[in-house]
């Protein structure tokens, strides 16, 4: 197998770098799945499978911080006590369990 030279000068295998090159692109798919079950959350926020798929999503891509403000945005759409008050749960949760600000979880 072929020996590839990274900008650290370590040697990295061809196989390596392929695994890095399909890493990076199941990664940046992942983050284009996000943005498009984002779009679906916004026709139906109920939804548990497009909410379920957008927290796993941003769990790979690192993205509570996008799915907060995409939870926050669409609460504030929200007329319904009820879906209000689930949407909110899943708010806090997010900025207290997954971003360590609890601070923001109960304001």
């Amino acid at each position: 197998m072929p020996t590839l030279a990274c900008k650290d000068g370590v040697p990295r295998s061809g196989g390596f770098a392929a695994a890095l090159t399909a890493s990076s692109r199941a990664l940046d798919d992942a983050k284009a799945a996000f943005k498009a079950y984002g779009r679906a959350l916004h026709d139906d926020s109920a939804h548990e499978g497009t909410l379920s798929h957008l927290e796993r999503l941003a769990e790979v891509t690192g993205g509570f911080s996008d799915l907060a403000a995409l939870y926050e945005g669409e609460l504030a759409r929200l007329m319904e006590p009820l879906r209000q008050v689930e949407m909110l749960l899943r708010v806090a949760r997010v900025y207290e369990a997954e971003l360590g600000q609890a601070d923001k979880a109960i304001s």
